[in-house]
């Protein structure tokens, strides 16, 4: 991600690497597809697009859309309590820094739009 060109090969690759249309109304969603019962994820994930509306965005939501569930894969892929750790940023209030899970992923994508411009 230090290059643009990651970026654009991101988006552009996004059908390929996805799963189209299974969750109506959403963008993107990722999320482990380890044992659900585990706290572990087994090293997996999986990113769900609607195709209509990922389709119908513009290239800056496109981009950000890519590069935000990309780096949640990064986060499930490389972290084995990744469930905990998801667990926690969900449950402590903002001010103990909660959320820190969306908030990479924001920042993430918003250093790709801003470094790099839409894909």
């Amino acid at each position: 991600m230090q290059q643009c060109g990651g970026v654009y090969s991101l988006v552009a690759a996004v059908g390929g690497n996805s799963k189209i249309g299974s969750v109506p109304g959403v963008y993107a969603v990722t999320s482990p597809t380890g044992n659900s019962t585990d706290i572990f994820n087994d090293g997996n994930s999986t990113t769900t697009i609607d195709a209509s509306n990922f389709a119908n965005a513009g290239p800056v939501t496109q981009t950000g859309v890519v590069v935000h569930e990309w780096f949640h894969t990064m986060q499930i892929n490389n972290n084995p309590m990744f469930r905990f750790t998801n667990g926690l940023s969900r449950l402590l209030p903002s001010w103990l820094g909660g959320g820190f899970i969306e908030n990479q992923a924001n920042a993430a994508a918003k250093e790709a739009i801003q470094t790099c411009g839409p894909g």
